[in-house]
């Protein structure tokens, strides 16, 4: 019995995976436990925004870094982000609300402000021109450059030999306040009402808070109160009725200088149109044909697709040039025309007053006011 040869296997059973499979899986399951630890480091530190001065900004231009410091020093700091939020956290006599980003504020998100915090104490820093109109702040602001200034008082917690490093602020004229710059106050109290406004805000940022008192300064001022609420306006707030006017975002000192400026404006080009005197015609520098100029205005007609433009044209054109041949007026070109040819005159009225809806209307009404010419003119 002859024994049949056995083919080979086409397959090799597999053997242990080789080294570098074993550190491309290990760099796998490293980067994917890096990646999970990364993700859930973020989802657990809150929530976190980029506004400048926002509580939840942990970024150079926010003031998480005070507002931490604020809640481990047993103030109760809530941050309420928008109306809803901040008539929750109801404000009251223990309470300081803090608002940073004025330029969120409407004028009915202002109001509200203004009625939920009628019991606390309301420090609002930096505001903007704008604001300070809706917020009612009797005050005048500008901006100051600051070497250095002391507090100079011992209001709101501060003490005199508290200092402000080198920046840029908003001071206040007319008001009693802390850290005077050039006949200006950088913090000051609304009168008759309990608003303080900051105008270094700059200086509690997470990147200024420790330079020189800024903390200081900042926990002082915050931390009156064992509780703090610190609101953050919110667009969605806004109603129709909250559009700003280009008046109300200007002060008072430049209405006057606008209305002369347009007094001013209005006298020059009244003075230059007079200097130039009336207008003079000019003969053309070259001249044109009848004919081409009549070609150009029907070819611009012609593309339009305007025969009723185009018809009144040639109407026009007829009654001229039959009026001055016939020595007649408009009036009595009709009757003048119809004794010319022995046409009747509603015919010669109705031809000379056509107007073609189309091409062919145009084409027809051209060649019958053609032969009324040459029937007149023959």
């Amino acid at each position: 019995m002859t024994s049949m040869p056995v083919a080979p296997h086409a397959g090799r059973a597999s053997g242990p995976p080789s080294p570098g499979w074993r550190r491309a899986r290990f760099a796998l399951v490293v980067a994917g436990l890096v990646a999970l630890a990364v993700g859930l480091t973020v989802a657990s530190a809150g929530p976190r925004t980029v506004l400048p001065l926002d509580p939840d900004n942990p970024g150079g231009l926010g003031t998480q870094a005070l507002v931490r410091v604020l809640a481990a020093e047993g103030v109760e700091v809530t941050v309420a982000r928008g109306a809803t939020e901040l008539a929750r956290a109801a404000p009251d006599a223990d309470t300081t609300v803090v608002v940073s980003d004025t330029g969120a504020l409407g004028a009915s998100t202002a109001s509200h402000l203004l009625g939920e915090t009628r019991r606390s104490r309301l420090v609002v820093i930096d505001p903007q021109l704008a604001a300070s109109h809706l917020l009612q702040l009797p005050v005048e602001r500008s901006r100051v450059r600051v070497s250095e200034a002391d507090a100079g008082c011992g209001a709101w917690g501060l003490t005199p030999e508290l200092r402000l490093a080198p920046g840029r602020s908003t001071g206040w004229r007319g008001v009693d306040g802390c850290f005077a710059v050039d006949e200006q106050v950088l913090l000051a109290e609304v009168p008759d009402a309990d608003i303080l406004l900051v105008g270094f805000g700059e200086a509690l940022s997470n990147d200024q808070i420790l330079t020189g008192d800024h903390a200081a300064i900042g926990l002082r001022l915050l931390g009156q109160h064992p509780r703090l609420v610190w609101y953050v306006p919110d667009f969605t707030d806004l109603d129709g009725e909250d559009a700003v006017a280009i008046s109300d975002l200007l002060p008072d000192w430049a209405r006057p200088g606008l209305v002369l400026l347009f007094i001013a404006g209005a006298a020059l080009m009244l003075w230059r149109g007079r200097r130039l005197g009336p207008l003079e015609l000019e003969p053309l520098p070259v001249t044109v044909r009848a004919i081409e100029a009549t070609r150009s205005r029907g070819r611009l007609y012609h593309r339009a697709r305007d025969s009723r433009h185009a018809s009144r044209a040639l109407t026009a054109a007829a009654r001229e040039r039959l009026a001055a041949y016939l020595r007649v007026s408009e009036a009595d070109l009709a009757v003048a025309v119809a004794a010319a040819t022995g046409r009747p005159v509603t015919e010669i009225a109705d031809l000379l007053d056509r107007t073609a809806e189309n091409d062919d209307d145009l084409l027809d009404l051209a060649a019958a006011l053609a032969d009324l010419t040459e029937g007149v003119l023959a």
